[in-house]
């Protein structure tokens, strides 16, 4: 698996304060101890509802969003990622007891992540959507670059780090990716500042969701 770079060159001109996110978030200490198996169970156990009912959300608000519109490259690609949301929701849901998404008690910072997407969904920014999304699919494929190195079946949280591999993240940001850079030329000069405000407010929430992951069960 290559390389993946999170930052398309829609968003090129980001491209060093968004590499210092992307940096930061791949070296928080959640993902080194998840991949290394230190991680304890009730960091694994609150990372996994978090994401369960993020994920889960995130693919009720997207399906509507990818059917009011004619089907373009830009519909069909949310499409897939409500799709994919929903099947990472229900695999994560699959690893934890006693779990219901309808009466889940979201943190603020997981309501926090649902709200700045709304934000764009409720204002039919599917453009802007796309850039919010960059972030979440290319944490996950550059940390399942990490879990290829590992032996799943000899891992504590064997069950994740295989869903994990088996989705690909890494071809579904790769499609986001190539359909954004198919946009640059309708992308005008004054449309950049809400861009580079949009990804860069989704990586900060993606690293606050790891934050809340790590720190919350410790304190």
């Amino acid at each position: 698996m290559n390389q993946v770079n999170l930052i398309p060159p829609i968003v090129d001109s980001v491209e060093s304060a968004a590499h210092l996110l992307q940096e930061a978030a791949l070296k928080h200490p959640f993902y080194g101890q998840l991949t290394d198996g230190s991680l304890t169970a009730k960091q694994y156990d609150l990372f996994v509802r978090q994401q369960t009912w993020i994920w889960h959300e995130l693919s009720r608000n997207l399906l509507p969003l990818s059917r009011a519109f004619p089907t373009t490259c830009i519909t069909s690609a949310l499409l897939r990622v409500a799709n994919i949301s929903l099947i990472l929701a229900d695999n994560l849901n699959d690893q934890v007891n006693n779990f219901k998404i309808e009466t889940y008690k979201a943190s603020p910072v997981c309501k926090g992540y649902i709200s700045f997407t709304r934000s764009l969904i409720d204002g039919k920014q599917i453009l802007l959507l796309l850039v919010a999304i960059i972030p979440r699919f290319g944490m996950m494929a550059m940390s399942c670059q990490r879990y290829l190195k590992l032996k799943p079946l000899e891992h504590p949280y064997n069950k994740f780090i295989e869903n994990c591999i088996s989705l690909n993240t890494e071809e579904y940001l790769t499609r986001i990716i190539n359909i954004l850079d198919a946009q640059r030329q309708s992308i005008t000069q004054k449309d950049n500042p809400a861009i580079k405000q949009v990804f860069l407010e989704a990586a900060l929430h993606e690293y606050k969701l790891l934050n809340e992951a790590y720190y919350l069960t410790t304190m």
